[in-house]
């Protein structure tokens, strides 16, 4: 089942589409931009055109595994530092989605999610359901943050993106380090003792 989802390409008709340089028109196209897609938003800004990612970590075992991402340069003079760790826990029948950052200010910062499925929100917690699936997603860090549904439908030229929403957590933070960690399990949660769920340093993995 396929719980997050990247949207694909738009009319490549629309004016300005191939303009991807730094500012181009390219990226004021929803599909395109960062707003779509399963990234942190900082200051509801886009990444920059010169940002780069580089694996930093990846383990795989019979009952875990994970992999860590440096992000670097896509925020610049905003985002000290960013590291995105994607980790299959509990006996790899849940999955964790960690993001640990440095801001130099002050700054909004929003985490989301698009999907398909019909998202149900109470508190920290949401039930997305699809196909007859249910997928339980857990804030764990920080504390007191809520889960948000926003649409990702588009007016026309743009593609209509058409019962796709979004899963989003927003709030303040910094300056200083961050946090974001979610929690994804299918339900319903089997009735054993679950292990490695509890939140740890990236540098802990």
């Amino acid at each position: 089942m396929r719980w997050a989802r990247d949207l694909g390409s738009d009319d490549y008709n629309l004016p300005g589409y191939w303009k991807s340089g730094q500012g181009g028109r390219r990226w004021s196209y929803y599909r395109l931009n960062s707003h779509s897609h399963n990234v942190l938003l900082f200051d509801d800004g886009d990444q920059a055109v010169a940002g780069r990612a580089e694996f930093t970590a990846f383990e795989s075992e019979a009952d875990a595994a994970h992999a860590i991402l440096e992000i670097d340069g896509a925020w610049p003079g905003l985002v000290e530092s960013l590291q995105r760790g994607v980790s299959l826990v509990d006996g790899r029948s849940a999955l964790v989605v960690q993001d640990e950052f440095e801001l130099r200010k002050r700054a909004q910062v929003l985490w989301g999610m698009t999907t398909d499925a019909t998202i149900d929100v109470t508190g920290s917690r949401a039930v997305l359901r699809q196909d007859g699936e249910s997928l339980m997603a857990e804030i764990q860090s920080p504390t007191g943050a809520v889960f948000e549904v926003e649409s990702a439908e588009r007016a026309a030229p743009e593609k209509r993106n058409r019962g796709v929403r979004r899963l989003v957590v927003r709030g303040e933070m910094g300056p200083g380090p961050g946090r974001i960690r979610i929690l994804f399990h299918p339900l319903p949660v089997e009735s054993r003792p679950r292990v490695g769920i509890e939140p740890v340093p990236l540098s802990d993995w």
